[in-house]
């Protein structure tokens, strides 16, 4: 089983690239704006963005993506989490070092 894999079944969600922009409980993607940056939107609701929570300059963070995953999952059972390149956000290394930190042996938190 692959550390992706595993951290979806812990927290009883569904993590995958872009398939359709309509069906998901959170979504993170890139955005190039009008004057040719770019911006980083990890959100809920993308037709109500909150600019302040949802909208990053920079990318963000592989701990920032966790913590709004599990604030997902634990409102949304099988929750759907949407990215445009799943690889490029969980990369596997991190994704096992947050299985450690918050994962006792026995599979519970």
């Amino acid at each position: 089983m692959t550390p992706l894999e595993r951290l979806e079944k812990h927290l009883n969600v569904t993590i995958t690239n872009f398939d359709n922009y309509c069906d998901n409980d959170l979504q993170l993607t890139e955005y190039m704006t009008a004057d040719g940056y770019n911006v980083y939107i990890l959100t809920e609701d993308p037709g109500c963005l909150n600019w302040e929570n949802d909208v990053y300059y920079y990318q963000p963070d592989f701990d920032t993506i966790m913590e709004r995953i599990v604030q997902v999952a634990e409102d949304i059972p099988e929750a759907r989490i949407l990215m445009d390149d799943v690889e490029e956000y969980m990369d596997e290394s991190e994704i096992e070092r947050w299985l450690s930190e918050n994962i006792d042996d026995d599979g519970t938190e």
